[in-house]
Parts: C-alpha cells; structure tokens; sequence
C-alpha cells in the first residue's frame, strides 16, 4: 500500500493533469496554475472555455485543444508560458468562432517551444526573437523583449561527430553539487555551467541524445578545457546511462590558461643565527663589606600623652520629638437625614369608568323590506286567429257566356275585412291604458315612502341613542363629583329605543 501511495506521488508530480470542459458555458472564468493539458468542447457543448487563464509553471509543458461540434470554443483567454518548456494550442472543433481573441505568452528560454496548430488571425503569440514561434498558422506575432536577459543560444557549439566521447579535460564542480553532474534538461545544465563560481567550465556531456528529449530531464557532465579549439578525445566513462550515446556542447568564447599558483623556492635560508660568544663577564658582583651599624635606633620615649581625648557630656538631648496631638476630627462628615420624601408618587384613581359601553339595542327591525306586488299582467298577447283568409274562387263554366259566375267583388270585400280585424288584433305594440298607468305611479311612490320611512328610522334611532348615552355618562359623571363616591360597583344600563 505505501509503494502504491509513494507512485501516485510521484506520478502526480511527473505527469501534467488533463482537464476536460464539456457541457454548456463549461469552464468560464477558471484560472489554472501549474502543468495542464486543457480540452475545450464535445458535442452539444456551447461556449467552453471562455475569459480562461492558464499559468504554465517553471519548465512544465502545457497545451490548450478545442473539439466537438460546439461553437464559440475557447474565447477571450490569455496563456502566460514564459518560464515553461513548451506550450502548443491547437483549434480543431468543428463549430464555428473557436480561438478567437487569444493571446498567448510564449516560453522566452532557449530550447523551449511554441505552436499553434489551425489557428485563425485572432490569436496573437507574444515571442522572443530568434528562440520560439517556428509554426504559428495564420496567428499574429507580436515580438517581445524577455523579461530576463539571457546568452544567446548560438555561443554554443555542438559536436556530432563525437558521439559517446568526451572532451579530456579538467573536470569542474558546480554547485551546489559536490561533483561535475546535474539532472535536468539541456537548457538548464547550459545554464548551470555559465553560472559556474570560477567561471571556467565551457563543456557540457549531454548524455542519451536521440533517446531523450532536450527538454527531458537526463545525465549532464561538466568540463574546464584551456582551449576549446585544441583539445582531444576520449571515451565517456562517467557513470549514467546512455553514456555511449552523449554529445558534446562548448562554449569557445571562455577559455582560461592553466598557470602554476605556487613557486619552487626554498623558503628556508641555512644560516647560523647566533654568535657563539661569552655575553657574561665573571667578576665578583658583591663587596664583602659590613653594611650594618651596631646603633641603637630606639630612643625609648614615650610616645603617649595621657589626655582625655572626649569630654563625657551628654550630646544628645532628651526632647520629645512628636506631639501627641490628635491629626483628626472626631466629627460626624455626614448628615443621618432622610434622603429621600415618603410621598405617594402615584395616586389611587380609577382611570377608567367601568361603565357598559354597549346598549343592548336591536339593531334589526322585523319589517318587510320588499312589497309583494304583480309585476306583470297575466294576459294572453298573442290570439289564435287566421291571419289570412283565401277564398279559392271557382268559376262555372256553364259552356255559354251567361254561365252562373261568383262575385269577385264580394270576395275581395271579405278578405279585407278580416285581413283588416286580424291586423289590428295581433299588434305586436303593447300600449298601458290611462287606468294601468295611473295603478303603476301610485305603487312607485309607495314603495319609495317605505324606504325613506325605513332610512328616517334608522338614522334618527342611532342619532338617538348617542345622545342618550352622552347623557347617561354626564349624569354618572356628576354624581360622582357631588358624592365623592369612588365606588367600583358596575351599572348595567339597558336602553330600549321607542319609535313612534
């Protein structure tokens, strides 16, 4: 379990992480730091990718593809690349508008590389002169300065030729390694060497060339040749695979002489450094004399006079030296009065009549609100009547001309008579006679007594009982200003209005 952990560790940090952005506006607005491969788009995947940014990390290799039938793939966007090995943005979806307004900003080492595959116009690729932007399609150049001054690529030589062999030359340390080796891409060993401390290293072994990428981390030996131009061969025998397989890389423009830091000089002269010579004279140093005189040196004297030196009094005097005297004032500092009043702040009043502030009152009067009255007359408008009489007339034809004949003109009177009759009996106009008008006015303005009559009622009852419940409350009022009586018995006061 820990080999398994300890590979998906290393795996994670090797390898970039793809990145896959389908569906509908997928991916917008995102911000990715570090060593992705970005996919924008699939079918049914509109506006992928759009207002993204990408930051290549330090010598990673990053890419940017868009596929699918989705339109407006991979818009708006901005690729910061400066520091990476490679990045490459390929435009391949089938919808339409992808890899507009695109900029790009292109590895600036040498080694490094940039591409852009099918890209339209829109897309502008920000490069350094003369290192990356070999195959950009119809995207813009825009040539830039580097942020970071570097040696121009072309002061190294490559030698071919001379494959699995090595310059013999001094070997040179560079740290902070202990020895002439570093692991990583050719662009960093080259510059490993030119950051060399004593700055004589000009050869770098690269070894695994055509098996291993330049921009693949691999085995670099570094060398100090005194002349780059006159040195000779021999076999590569420095640990690291694919050793047989190296080539080598100078730089002619630093050379250095080899020149010897010490000179062959005896430093030590053999010379006698002393005189051998007697530097003492022996001679008696001491006189033999008697340097003591036999004298009495004491005079015995006394050196003591005996005075009293002090004068016994008393040097002090006995005085008191405090007062007993009381520094404070037995007094009472405050006064045992009442601070306050006992008065009654509130007074016990009633503050509202307990009074029935509803009159039990009907408010509904039992009347008939409405007449019973025949609106219409039950009579029959239309007759059963012939409209139309057809006399079918005949004639006898007796077969002479003095043939009994009808009369046609009694004929025609009848049928106007009765056409006439039925003309005036089926009117369709119904017109009220003097006695049906009149019985319809008089029920008109009864029904619009009754209701003022109902309205006056009411009004007049309701304007009523406010006055007498004003009273009632003055006259309560007063009695109780007169008597002085807080009483708190409740008076239930029913009023019945009278209506005349």
């Amino acid at each position: 379990m820990f080999l398994v952990l300890l590979l998906v560790i290393i795996f994670s940090n090797v390898y970039s992480e793809d990145i896959y952005c389908t569906g509908h506006d997928a991916c917008k607005n995102k911000i990715w730091n570090g060593e992705y491969n970005i996919y924008c788009g699939a079918s049914n995947s509109e506006r992928t990718c759009k207002y993204t940014t990408l930051n290549c990390d330090t010598n990673k290799d990053c890419s940017v593809k868009t596929q699918g039938s989705g339109h407006d793939a991979y818009q708006n966007s901005v690729v910061n690349a400066k520091k990476s090995n490679s990045f490459k943005l390929t435009c391949q979806a089938s919808g339409q508008r992808d890899c507009q307004s695109i900029t790009v900003w292109c590895p600036q080492s040498y080694g490094t590389t940039c591409e852009c595959v099918n890209c339209p116009s829109s897309v502008v690729m920000k490069c350094v002169k003369g290192i990356t932007c070999n195959s950009v399609s119809n995207a813009n150049i825009d040539y830039v300065e580097p942020d970071v001054y570097q040696i121009p690529d072309t002061i190294w030589k490559k030698y071919t030729n001379f494959q699995g062999k090595r310059p013999n030359c001094l070997k040179i340390i560079t740290p902070p390694s202990n020895q002439n080796y570093k692991w990583g891409t050719l662009q960093q060993c080259k510059t490993r060497c030119i950051e060399e401390p004593t700055g004589k290293c000009n050869a770098i072994s690269r070894y695994g060339e055509g098996i291993k990428l330049l921009t693949e981390d691999f085995h670099c030996r570094f060398y100090a040749c005194e002349n780059p131009y006159n040195f000779t061969w021999v076999d590569q025998t420095q640990w690291g695979n694919y050793a047989s397989s190296c080539n080598s890389y100078l730089m002619p423009i630093r050379r250095y002489t080899l020149e010897s830091r010490y000179v062959n000089k005896t430093q030590i002269l053999n010379m006698t450094r002393f005189i051998d010579k007697v530097r003492f004279i022996d001679t008696p140093r001491i006189i033999n004399e008697t340097r003591i005189i036999n004298e009495t040196q004491i005079i015995n004297e006394t050196q003591i006079i005996n005075k009293t030196r002090f004068i016994d009094t008393i040097r002090f005097i006995y005085k008191t030296l405090y007062i007993n005297k009381t520094r404070y004032i037995n007094e009472t500092r405050y006064i045992n009065e009442s601070r306050y009043i006992n008065k009654t702040r509130f007074v016990d009043i009633i503050r509202f009549i307990n009074k029935i502030q509803i009159i039990n009152k009907t408010q509904i009067l039992n009347k008939t609100q409405f007449i019973n009255i025949t609106r219409f007359i039950d009579k029959i408008q239309i007759k059963n009547q012939t409209r139309e009489n057809i006399i079918n007339s005949s004639i006898i034809n007796s077969g002479s001309d003095s043939g009994s004949i009808i009369n046609n003109n009694s004929i025609i009177s009848e049928y106007d008579t009765v056409y006439n009759n039925t003309r005036e009996n089926n009117s369709d106009d119904y017109n009220f006679s003097t006695r049906e008008t009149i019985m319809l006015v008089i029920c008109i303005l009864i029904i619009m007594c009754l209701g003022c009559r109902i309205i006056y009622v009411d009004f007049c009852t309701n304007c009523d009982t406010k006055q007498q419940k004003k009273e009632l409350q003055l006259r309560y009022i007063e009695s109780d200003n007169i008597t002085g009586n807080n009483s708190k018995d409740m008076v239930v006061i029913n009023a019945v209005p009278v209506i005349n």
